[in-house]
């Protein structure tokens, strides 16, 4: 599965960022200034039908995975699919089971014809939760829905799903972390719950999740941490940790051997550092600086 993140802002789009190498066109993002860097370009503005402007689509909540995007906006999923080159609108998708209690589309992720998607709760006294849903016989389905096993209100607001392995971040400090499931024989079973060793309620713990295999990276950006956690012998164990200043840990991604994590304080000093592996020990390879003047963007796009 290839991870991305689609940047959107305050306007009423998601601007499909696509790669290209370098070319004397000039680029209208980039990510590095080395000669081999790689630059991003708007190939398609995506929105559904009869949205009011500057409603904020786009901004949050997106999620892409080969030829199909989905979006997180307003109670609903919007599904996007790629068809004779172009983007179309493919599913509308609405809460699975009517409930007052949770706000269905909160956060989401996709794993070709799996998604997950976060119901945050609405109430006091309530847990989130995440509905896993499955593209069966051209219509999405609910596979399963999937609560923590105490009282986490914010259960859900982030989510990383690859084949038969799924993570959710339950927020910050005792009462947070991050939760596994697996999949065994068709039913999502808990496989696991991963926290910081001395939680704290501010360190946006589980604001990012990247799930590769049997290894799990978690942000905590404001406490500029990230983590990586590797199963051994049915438990989670935490494997590498990365310490920095507030922001470190805004975004994290796994690919292959390598992590990336970002910084993410202010768009002035976006960067972000490349980690290699080797066995179970891991070294910073690179740090990658963006252009100078970035353009104006809610964050930055990482593919790892």
């Amino acid at each position: 599965m290839m991870r991305s993140s689609i940047v959107g802002g305050a306007v009423p789009l998601l601007a499909v960022l696509s790669v290209m190498g370098c070319s004397d066109e000039r680029p209208a993002e980039a990510l590095g200034q080395r000669s081999d860097a790689l630059y991003f370009r708007n190939e398609q503005r995506l929105e559904p039908p009869g949205l009011e402007s500057e409603s904020g689509f786009g901004a949050y909540a997106n999620a892409v995975d080969g030829t199909r995007i989905v979006a997180a906006f307003s109670g609903q999923i919007f599904v996007w699919e790629l068809q004779g080159g172009n983007w179309t609108l493919a599913d509308t998708v609405d809460a699975p089971v009517a409930t007052s209690d949770n706000e269905f589309a909160s956060s989401v992720a996709l794993d070709g014809d799996r998604m997950v998607v976060g119901g945050k709760a609405a109430v006091s006294g309530v847990s989130g939760t995440a509905y896993v849903m499955v593209k069966t016989a051209g219509s999405w389905q609910l596979e399963q829905q999937l609560d923590p096993p105490a009282l986490r209100p914010v259960f859900g607001h982030a989510f990383e799903v690859q084949g038969g392995r799924i993570a959710v971040a339950a927020g910050s400090g005792n009462a947070g972390g991050a939760y596994l499931f697996a999949l065994d024989n068709g039913t999502w079973i808990a496989d696991g719950h991963v926290n910081r060793t001395s939680p704290k309620s501010d360190d946006s713990y589980g604001a990012q999740l990247s799930l590769l295999d049997d290894r799990l990276a978690v942000s905590a950006s404001g406490a500029g941490m990230a983590f990586v956690y590797r199963r051994d012998n049915g438990s989670w164990e935490q494997e590498f940790e990365i310490s920095g200043s507030e922001g470190v840990g805004h975004d994290v991604s796994l690919s292959g051997e390598r992590l990336l994590v970002g910084n993410g304080n202010g768009l002035s000093s976006h960067s972000a550092r490349v980690y290699l592996r080797s066995g179970t020990s891991w070294a910073q390879e690179q740090q990658l600086v963006p252009n100078p003047n970035p353009p104006p963007a809610a964050a930055l796009a990482f593919s790892a």
